[in-house]
């Protein structure tokens, strides 16, 4: 039996349909498919259904988290809607898609004109693999700068205490907060001397249009190894680094106390900085930074004071793993051979396990 019926796509910006017939382009973000038909005479149809769907290769329907899907036409449309629409008594059906910045995989469209006695690629059926182009936003190209609004410098444990915060970026022009545009958060890449800890960003790779306040934010998900890492966003060729760690548990830390320099002589109060540095129990050569720690109130032993400064003190490593300094200094009427010690107890944010920190103090004659 001859085919007699036609579907066509309607071609424009956001769908073009490759001279073979094999792949379609479609614009991510939300554009319109619109499908028509016609009998031999070239008459429009206005009785039939089409249907659409994105289905992988094998002709699975592609259904899992991420695909290309098919908004219903109005909300409390049966499912059935999202996927077969009648023709309009122009002989047309539309259908709303939503795609995302990136597929996953390859994935094809397949369009048909229902209730055909014999189908016939090309005439009354395509199955068309879909390549995405990026949507334009010509206020994407006005963005001079990203900006981190928070979620810089974190550091976690690996189990126990809060997850990471959201990384938050603005992006402006000129200093001017630019909404609605698309800004993109790349994977956590391990820094050098540590290896991937699994943490995922969510979402990676995949546009997050900013808010009327110009914001896109990603979430970061703790893995399941210790690293250092730093995840990447990107707007218009502009990028900002954000810098986190995922600390082991803190029966694998120690802290490493720094060598304090001698006074030269008395009277010795002008004030010396005590930093200890987290590191791995196993290996003090490699340091863990931006934890959330607290230093306990110092003990103090032999005639030294510790400068203004109120204990417990919260704060937060430094890219090297440094805590906090605790300014000390001689008493004024300390004797030229004077010696002492200051050591102190700190938690870090997660865990109520204590690390020790003790340093030696003397003046040099």
């Amino acid at each position: 039996m001859a085919v007699t019926n036609r579907i066509s796509i309607v071609q424009g910006k956001d769908v073009v349909v490759s001279a073979d017939g094999n792949s379609i382009t479609l614009t991510s973000g939300k554009p319109v498919l619109k499908v028509g038909a016609t009998n031999q005479q070239g008459q429009a149809l206005t009785n039939r259904n089409i249907e659409v769907r994105f289905q992988h290769e094998n002709g699975k329907l592609a259904d899992e988290p991420g695909a290309p899907t098919i908004l219903p036409e109005k909300a409390g449309d049966p499912e059935e809607s999202d996927t077969l629409r009648p023709l309009d008594k122009d002989g047309f059906a539309a259908f709303h898609l939503h795609l995302p910045v990136k597929l996953k995989q390859d994935i094809y469209l397949y369009v048909k004109l229902r209730d055909e006695p014999q189908e016939e690629r090309g005439t009354n059926l395509f199955v068309m693999q879909v390549k995405l182009k990026s949507s334009t936003n010509p206020d994407e190209d006005k963005v001079t700068d990203l900006k981190i609004v928070s979620g810089d410098k974190q550091g976690i444990l690996i189990s126990g205490g809060d997850d990471f915060v959201p990384l938050v970026v603005q992006a402006l022009s000129n200093n001017v907060p630019v909404p609605g545009v698309v800004v993109k958060f790349g994977a956590a890449e391990p820094v050098a001397g540590f290896g991937a800890t699994g943490c995922e960003i969510t979402p990676v790779n995949e546009g997050v249009t900013s808010s009327p306040e110009a914001h896109a934010a990603a979430g970061v998900r703790r893995g399941t190894r210790p690293g250092v890492f730093t995840v990447t966003a990107t707007c218009n060729n502009h990028s900002v680094t954000f810098h986190l760690a995922l600390l082991p548990e803190v029966a694998r830390l120690k802290l490493v106390s720094l060598p304090v320099d001698t006074w030269p002589d008395v009277p010795a109060v002008n004030p010396k900085p005590c930093i200890a540095r987290l590191v791995t129990a196993s290996n003090p050569g490699q340091a863990w930074p931006y934890a959330t720690v607290v230093i306990q109130q110092p003990m103090l032993s032999g005639p030294v004071e510790i400068q203004p400064m109120t204990f417990p003190y919260k704060g937060n490593l430094s890219e090297k793993g440094e805590l906090p300094p605790v300014g000390v200094h001689f008493k004024r009427n300390a004797p030229s051979d004077s010696s002492g010690t200051l050591s102190y107890s700190v938690t870090v944010a997660g865990s109520a396990e204590k690390l020790k920190a003790s340093f030696p103090l003397s003046i040099s004659h």
